[in-house]
């Protein structure tokens, strides 16, 4: 039933985003691209929490849990100057990734309304972070003209040894929403991750 309603939450959010001409009108939490992380997230936690998972330093990541928000946590990118590049809704599921492909398709559908002429592309792929191969994503990407990017993935983990910590995994599948800048894209393409 929670599932349910966030399905229909979720369809009625982005209905108001029709009018929106790019994805800088996005929002999530009230965050959107070239915004400064410093406008939602206090210098102390920058400092504190940001990672740097980039051989080059130019961006760091930031990750929040929430509460009381159809949202489970945030996932943020910023540049040295604390413009935000990227940044993704996360809502976890145990062990049932039927029901986050079933949000995806919802999500989707409302998203090729909103940009008939958006180039679309769905794969799915094995998560690079897991060595085994049995970790999962399956997405459905948006291009813009202007060389941004809105993601839907499903991310179905298997138990792994983690390639950077060296950790034992098992991780709580998960949806995300994410927003791309086109710069932030063009930086993914060109970087290797440590």
């Amino acid at each position: 039933m929670k599932r349910l309603l966030l399905i229909l939450i979720f369809t009625f959010s982005f209905q108001t985003l029709t009018k929106a001409d790019d994805i800088r009108d996005f929002e999530i939490e009230g965050i959107s691209i070239g915004d400064s992380a410093l406008d939602y997230f206090s210098n102390e936690f920058i400092n504190q929490e940001k990672k740097f998972v980039y051989q080059n330093k130019k961006y760091f990541g930031l990750y929040k849990e929430l509460s009381n928000s159809k949202y489970e946590a945030l996932q943020v990118t910023a540049n040295s100057d604390n413009i935000i590049h990227n940044f993704s809704g996360k809502i976890y599921y145990d062990n049932n990734i039927s029901e986050c492909y079933i949000l995806m398709d919802s999500i989707a559908k409302d998203l090729n309304n909103m940009f008939p002429k958006a180039n679309t592309r769905r794969q799915t792929k094995s998560h690079r972070a897991d060595p085994t191969g049995k970790s999962t994503i399956k997405d459905i990407s948006y291009f813009f003209d202007n060389g941004d990017a809105i993601q839907i993935s499903c991310t179905d983990w298997s138990k792994y040894k983690h390639l950077i910590t060296g950790e034992i995994k098992n991780s709580m599948d998960e949806l995300k929403i994410s927003i791309y800048s086109s710069t932030f894209i063009y930086f993914l393409n060109n970087e290797n991750y440590k």
